[in-house]
């Protein structure tokens, strides 16, 4: 079953998805790139009428790391810039140099807002962040090193 695109009349028992570069937990008799999905029924009711359905939970879509898009043009894209309380880390709420960063780079590489699409709505304070306050520190460090290099070589 080579075959890209296979006609039914009713729903398949499951659909054998084969991963380019990524191994799973290996199933029984099936290879460690190879992910049995499974279909799922569900019941419902709207005005009155009772009704099932059969899907197949799968939705064919791409995605990249910031650090693959790095460097990258991407003419358009759904970006995912909602904090959420598993993203912030809590030990520093005011700051946090991991979103400021992802933010730089995610936006970055869309080139043009038609192109961008937010996978959901975000607040004003999901992209109000600031470097890390060591960053900065370490920015004047770094300064003061060029200074004093030049002033040294100067004279």
């Amino acid at each position: 079953m080579d075959e890209p695109f296979v006609l039914c009349d009713s729903p398949p028992r499951l659909i054998l998805v084969r991963h380019n570069r990524i191994s799973a937990l290996p199933f029984t008799n099936l290879a460690t790139d190879v992910t049995p999905v499974f279909p799922i029924e569900s019941r419902s009711e709207i005005h009155g009428v009772l009704f099932s359905r059969t899907q197949i939970p799968l939705t064919p879509a791409f995605a990249i790391t910031n650090y693959k898009s790095e460097g990258e043009t991407i003419p358009s894209g759904i970006l995912d810039l909602k904090i959420s309380s598993t993203k912030t880390d809590t030990s520093r709420p005011k700051f946090n140099h991991k979103h400021y960063t992802s933010l730089n780079v995610q936006l970055g590489r869309i080139t043009s807002l038609a192109g961008l699409w937010l996978r959901e709505p975000i607040q004003l304070s999901d992209v109000q962040y600031k470097p890390d306050p060591a960053l900065q520190v370490e920015v004047d460090r770094l300064a003061a090193l060029d200074r004093n290099t030049i002033k040294v070589w100067s004279s």
